[in-house]
């Protein structure tokens, strides 16, 4: 997925992408959902930061998306540049000092063993079909999940924009709390009526008991 054209590009464009990938999987049997991240520069736009790739990864999850492989070019582009794009930095970050194209050469590189890492703890969740809970209350621009998988309820929320968001939701009549996942924000609950307001690509992982 390209979509990294700008600093403060609306990643709203991944979740679309993502769930109506996954109807015509479901079409068709024996097909899965992955997400291929964008992790490199691409036609003159920025490199994108930590906060847009992990908010791109969990866009993919939240619609449905069952594998992830971030990926950048693997090419020694030297320090010309690129044919397409003239005066493109030579490295990644925008550092002259790094004279590759390779995700280890990025700001990203030590992101990806976190999301990783909390992609893992999420495989029941990830790979679940149905038990989707949760109503939402208004519009929002925040895309999110609720899934409850053997007793265990866990709620995904990712804010696509570079500007602050607002989700209110009503979650199943038994929660009682949220317990914040991968240092998420703390979540305002009255009742069963939830509460988050999220900063620019922030992303919000919480586990309940319905």
């Amino acid at each position: 997925i390209y979509t990294i054209f700008k600093p403060n590009v609306d990643l709203s464009w991944v979740g679309k992408a993502v769930r109506e990938a996954v109807k015509y999987a479901e079409a068709h049997p024996g097909i899965a959902i992955g997400v291929a991240p964008q992790a490199f520069i691409f036609g003159g736009g920025p490199e994108p930061t930590p906060q847009q790739l992990r908010a791109q990864i969990y866009l993919g999850l939240v619609n449905g998306a069952r594998a992830f492989f971030p990926y950048a070019y693997a090419e020694n582009y030297g320090t010309e540049a690129f044919s397409d794009v003239p005066g493109q930095p030579a490295g990644m970050s925008r550092n002259s000092a790094r004279r590759h194209w390779w995700l280890p050469d990025s700001l990203m590189w030590d992101e990806i063993p976190r999301i990783a890492s909390e992609l893992r703890e999420l495989r029941p969740v990830i790979l679940a079909d149905g038990g989707e809970v949760g109503e939402q209350i208004g519009e929002t621009a925040i895309q999110w999940l609720a899934r409850v998988v053997d007793g265990a309820g866990t709620l995904v929320a990712v804010n696509p924009r570079a500007e602050t968001s607002a989700l209110q939701l009503r979650l199943p009549g038994g929660t009682k709390s949220l317990e914040p996942l991968f240092a998420s924000q703390e979540p305002a609950l009255e009742g069963q009526r939830l509460e988050l307001t999220m900063g620019a690509y922030e992303v919000g992982v919480y586990r309940f008991v319905p």
